[in-house]
């Protein structure tokens, strides 16, 4: 039988998130999260789970599932990613659609971290910035309209001006 259950605090034990819940008809206590491969979700306080206690057992129970009260967004097919703050606003995502679309979405900073090579393959690629640094930042690079000197002898040019908000 499932029960409906508030978790008031949690911990990790070992490799084990446990909560310490109150279903609403008992005394508070201490039941394990299960979750799928690869997951770790860790749930604001306050927040509705649902789960159950192993033959009966109150010693012996489990979270299996959560409710927040958050958009659903996800159409048939979809996959969403997302992380909520203290007040259960959405602060990032990532939603897989059933189009092939891949969205990203963050309040703060988005890091991409690799400990070999990355590589972005793409027919085109849109960077939309107020700043672009490739590599650590450096000399500046030159584009349409910057001012070059050409030599009229050896018709050499030296690029005497480059952009300002992007370097390599």
């Amino acid at each position: 039988m499932l029960t409906k259950f508030n978790i008031v605090d949690k911990t990790i034990q070992g490799f084990l998130r446990v909560f310490k819940i109150q279903n609403y008809v008992s005394n508070a206590r201490n039941v394990g999260q299960f979750h799928s491969g690869g997951d770790d979700y860790n749930p604001p306080a306050g927040i509705e789970a649902l789960g159950s206690f192993v033959n009966n057992d109150p010693k012996n129970g489990v979270v299996v599932l959560y409710r927040d009260r958050t958009q659903r967004k996800a159409a048939p097919g979809e996959k969403r990613l997302y992380a909520v703050d203290s007040e259960n606003n959405i602060i990032a995502e990532l939603h897989l659609k059933n189009n092939g679309v891949i969205d990203i979405v963050a309040q703060s900073d988005v890091n991409i971290v690799a400990s070999g090579n990355a590589t972005v393959s793409a027919q085109t690629l849109t960077v939309s910035a107020s700043q672009t640094i490739l590599g650590s930042g450096g000399k500046a690079i030159a584009r349409v309209g910057d001012s070059v000197e050409v030599d009229p002898g050896t018709h050499k040019g030296t690029i005497t001006s480059g952009g300002t908000n992007t370097s390599v």
